[in-house]
């Protein structure tokens, strides 16, 4: 089904109707297989890293094209199943400098737009562009979610770096402020090599599984995202909050964020990414009321409170 002829390797699916829709109805078994089962699903991307000829299974699939197939077959397969019509449908699935192109193609084609609703993101290239684009593309399309899908620290397993951890939370952070609504790591966990991978593709984990024993290992990554997922939890909504005291140097060391969840309390969670030094801190609410707290060197804080 691909001009290549392999399932790796990138290629394109062969442009033939036949073949797009074949395509199509491969989604749907899949999903009727595991309903067959009692597993339900929330939603699915069109395709896994559209862009990358990887020596694993992948497939290229340019905006266009995602756009066309979208709209002239995988959409409207997956709506008129009923196993299918309720999974949240997303386009990329890749790194965050091409969702610019891939949501302004897709989403400004009415008839391709109707069927997707959101857009899924991978971190490994997030430097290329500033997390503000995320913001620019929810304003064009405040209809449409974006979903960070995958994400992991690669080369392998790094037991116990707080770098990691912090890796993490400087990605996780600033996303978090420009429209993402949530963000998943690529592996629950892994054995102490960070596999299994048949491709020896190895890469890091929050949580290490012995093969040899009956014991796992909480990596820092573990709290990295717990200090995120335990409190700012589903429903909440991120605000802004006012830094001053810092100077320019501190201000790239000191980050945070806060959002108010749904039972109306604030959430500010703050990383000192400083190896050596600790800083003192001072939480004002609104009322005035101060909280002063010492964060240590390399360490997470959250903090819960009322107003």
């Amino acid at each position: 089904m691909k001009t290549n002829d392999q399932e790796g390797h990138g290629g394109h699916l062969i442009n033939n109707a036949s073949y797009y829709q074949t395509w199509s109805n491969y989604f749907v078994r899949f999903f009727e297989e595991y309903s067959k089962n009692g597993v339900t699903f929330w939603g699915v991307t069109m395709q896994n890293e559209p862009v990358a000829s990887s020596s694993f299974q992948s497939m290229l699939f340019n905006s266009s094209q995602e756009r066309d197939f979208a709209k002239n077959y995988w959409g409207q397969t997956m709506r008129s199943n009923p196993t299918t019509n309720n999974l949240k449908l997303m386009i990329l699935d890749d790194n965050r400098q091409r969702v610019t192109d891939y949501t302004d193609t897709v989403f400004n084609d009415t008839d391709s737009s109707k069927y997707i609703d959101g857009c899924a993101i991978h971190w490994y290239n997030d430097d290329a562009t500033r997390p503000e684009s995320l913001t620019t593309t929810h304003e064009k399309h405040p209809d449409k979610f974006l979903l960070y899908t995958e994400a992991c620290n690669e080369g392998g397993v790094k037991p116990g770096q707080w770098s990691q951890a912090d890796n993490y939370m400087k990605h996780i952070m600033p996303v978090l402020q420009n429209w993402v609504v949530g963000w998943t790591d690529w592996n629950l966990c892994l054995d102490p090599r960070g596999g299994p991978n048949w491709d020896n593709n190895f890469v890091d984990s929050p949580i290490i599984v012995s093969n040899t024993s009956n014991e796992f290992e909480k990596q820092p990554m573990y709290y990295a995202l717990g200090h995120i997922a335990k409190f700012i939890v589903p429903d909440s909504v991120m605000i802004a909050n006012h830094i001053s005291g810092l100077n320019s140097n501190t201000k790239q060391l000191i980050e945070s964020i806060a959002a108010v969840n749904p039972a109306g309390q604030k959430v500010i969670v703050i990383n000192n990414r400083d190896v050596a030094t600790s800083y003192p801190v001072s939480i004002v609410n609104k009322k005035g009321a101060v909280l002063n707290l010492n964060l240590e060197a390399s360490s997470f804080t959250s903090i819960v409170y009322s107003d």
